[in-house]
């Protein structure tokens, strides 16, 4: 699979971890260009991980769609992941699923009781490769909670 992150991918996600860590009074690590999540959210206060997170930016507003995709790979990467550190760790670690809109960022946790029902195969044609598919999710973006607009 190719590597598609460019800077203003990067850029944005600097963006978005400024706010994540203005509004859910947390610290964010960014994690590397080949690691399988964008973020760890990290305890203010312990410095732990409380979280891992995967981010999308969607450029239209939340209530343009209902649902916005999370791809099966990734899900299945952050909840494995979490459940690996679980079993060593007390503290849990909970899988994030972080969607920047237009005008809202919102977020759903993630985990085996999460039913987005059967994942898809579906494509994408704005980065000009005919290749561009995934199994996918349809997630309900009413069901995301809102950190800031």
């Amino acid at each position: 699979m190719p590597i598609r992150i460019t800077q203003k991918d990067r850029d944005n996600e600097a963006r978005v971890a400024k706010k994540i860590e203005k509004h859910m009074n947390v610290m964010v690590e960014m994690t590397g260009d080949l690691d399988p999540y964008d973020f760890i959210l990290l305890d203010i206060n312990s410095g732990e991980p409380i979280a891992l997170v995967e981010l999308k930016t969607r450029y239209n507003r939340d209530d343009k769609y209902p649902t916005v995709f999370l791809e099966k790979h990734k899900r299945e990467v952050l909840e494995s992941e979490c459940d690996r550190i679980n079993a060593d760790y007390p503290d849990q670690l909970t899988p994030v699923f972080m969607v920047q809109f237009d005008n809202l960022l919102k977020f759903i946790e993630l985990g085996k009781d999460k039913d987005f029902g059967r994942a898809k195969m579906k494509g994408t044609k704005k980065r000009g490769d005919p290749l561009d598919i995934d199994k996918i999710y349809d997630v309900p973006i009413d069901d995301m909670i809102t950190i800031c607009k």
